[in-house]
Formats: C-alpha cells, sequence, structure tokens
C-alpha cells in the first residue's frame, strides 16, 4: 500500500466530486463535520508553517508548535502505514509518479550540496528549506483523502500565505526593507524569507494554488 493510495470504502456523501469545471464545489465541500484529528493538527501545522507566526511571536514559538505537531503527525502515518500494510499482508507499493519525481528531487539537492562550493551555506538551505517542504509533501499524501479535505488545504494554504503577505506589506510601509542597488526591496514578515528573494519565491510558488481557488 502506498502513502497515496485511495480508500475502497465508499465516500461519505458531503465527499463525493461535487461538479466539474469553474464552480465545481459547494459550501457542502467546505463542511468541518467528521474531520480526524490528524487532519485537524495538518490544518494546524500548515497555518504555522506558512503564516510564520511563530516566528513573530516568541511566546508562541517558544513552544516549538511546528515540532510538536509534525512529531504527532509523523508517529500518526507511521503507524497507519505499518497497519494498513499488516491488515493487506503486502508490502508497500511503489511510489506513484509524483512522489518518485519528489524523490529525485530530493536526491539531485543532496547532490549539489555535497557538490556545493560553500558547503556550510547549501547545508543550511536544505535543512532549513527543502526538508520541511518534502515532509510537508509527506504528511499531505499520507493524510488527504477526499475532495473536502483537498479543499480545505487549498484554503488554509490561501488563508496563512495571505496573512503572511498582509503582515509582510505591514511591516513594509513601517520601514523594514532591503535597500540594494538603489532598490527598495520589500522583505517577508519573520525569519525565514526575511530576503527579498525567498520573499518573491512564496508569491510565485503560491500563484498556482492561489489562481485555482480563485477560478475553481
Amino acid at each position: 500500500m502506498s502513502l497515496g493510495a485511495v480508500p475502497e470504502t465508499p465516500l461519505p456523501r458531503a465527499d463525493e466530486p461535487v461538479g466539474s469545471g469553474r464552480g465545481g464545489f459547494t459550501l457542502r465541500d467546505l463542511s468541518l463535520h467528521g474531520l480526524s484529528p490528524a487532519f485537524w493538527a495538518l490544518l494546524v501545522y500548515m497555518f504555522i508553517g506558512l503564516s510564520y507566526v511563530d516566528e513573530e511571536w516568541p511566546e508562541l514559538g517558544a513552544h516549538r508548535p511546528r515540532f510538536i505537531l509534525g512529531s504527532l503527525l509523523l508517529l500518526t502515518v507511521t503507524v497507519r502505514v505499518l497497519g494498513a500494510a499488516q491488515r493487506t499482508k503486502r508490502s508497500l507499493q511503489p511510489p506513484d509518479a509524483v512522489t518518485a519525481w519528489w524523490g529525485a528531487y530530493v536526491a539531485a539537492t543532496v547532490i549539489a550540496t555535497l557538490w556545493a562550493y560553500d558547503f556550510a551555506l547549501a547545508k543550511e538551505g536544505m535543512l532549513g528549506a527543502r526538508l520541511p517542504a518534502l515532509f510537508c509533501f509527506a504528511l499531505l499524501v499520507a493524510l488527504v483523502r477526499t475532495r473536502r479535505e483537498f479543499l480545505l488545504v487549498v484554503l488554509v494554504f490561501c488563508l496563512a500565505h495571505g496573512m503572511f503577505l498582509v503582515r509582510s506589506f505591514q511591516e513594509f510601509f513601517n520601514g523594514r526593507y532591503q535597500y540594494t542597488m538603489g532598490v527598495v526591496r520589500m522583505v517577508g514578515a519573520g525569519v525565514t524569507n526575511a530576503d527579498p528573494n525567498s520573499f518573491a519565491a512564496t508569491i510565485v510558488f503560491a500563484l498556482p494554488l492561489v489562481l485555482w481557488a480563485g477560478l475553481y
């Protein structure tokens, strides 16, 4: 059984595909009824990780919410996968194409990091950005099972990233920016994206999901 396997049991009515094309979902798809505790923990983990509120609120960051939630989610996924493999008496299936591409990406990143001229700087980027992204991808593949859950993940993503952008704009107008090469450059709120390039990358990476949420 792979992490992305879809259960064979019929989906609840609220989780059935509703329509197609533009306007392909209704408020019924966004119902919060019946969501598992693990999925709620995933939404909270995503919101904190994408809004970076723990970096701006020291009281919250001191409790390391991302580490605690991530550890609990990893434990939940491990128990589910091992339990499913034991029930079906089958070994884990080969990964699908998307997972295989992610594996190739990680392998290429590790090789590039080891081959980098400044290993310390490359290692910092690898541990600070690539590994958390891979971990979040694994959680999404393992825990998101229905159309409703996928829609909620996308909306939480847009909400958290929008909150991050609003705070970044607010700090920019309050005088927090970088002035290089004669240009005033906006930086992201918090610490992780506190440089113009990283801040711009978050916007570029978020555009596909934001456009999808706006159109559908």
